[in-house]
């Protein structure tokens, strides 16, 4: 490595990528704990807890997920089996969870 800092805008290339998928995100943060809220019955305080869990969740799985991506390379690279594999074991609702309403409150966000 070497130790010449990074241009500004070789750092705005990298940073580039977040604004779509903050973008992407905004109606989620927005839109959703009202439609729980009304529809779901759940109170305002839940939905901002569970949203709050699910933050502090990452904290831990991000670190460790990446060390895992790390160290157990594949013959199609280091990261393509954690995003084929993570993705859909994220959306998928355990049927010992599920309500009337599909999910659990927890699922469901």
């Amino acid at each position: 490595m070497t130790d010449t800092p990074l241009s500004r805008w070789r750092v705005a290339m990298f940073a580039l990528p977040s604004i779509p998928i903050s973008a992407l995100g905004l109606p989620i943060v927005v839109y959703l704990p009202p439609f729980y809220a009304e529809e779901m019955g759940l109170s305002l305080t839940l939905v901002g807890t569970i949203f709050m869990i699910a933050r502090f969740w990452d904290i831990f799985t991000d670190p460790i997920l990446g060390v895992l991506s790390d160290r157990f390379p594949s013959r199609w690279g280091r990261r393509l089996l954690p995003s084929l594999f993570f993705p859909p074991s994220c959306f998928s609702c355990p049927a010992s969870r599920s309500r009337a309403c599909g999910c659990s409150a927890g699922w469901a966000i």
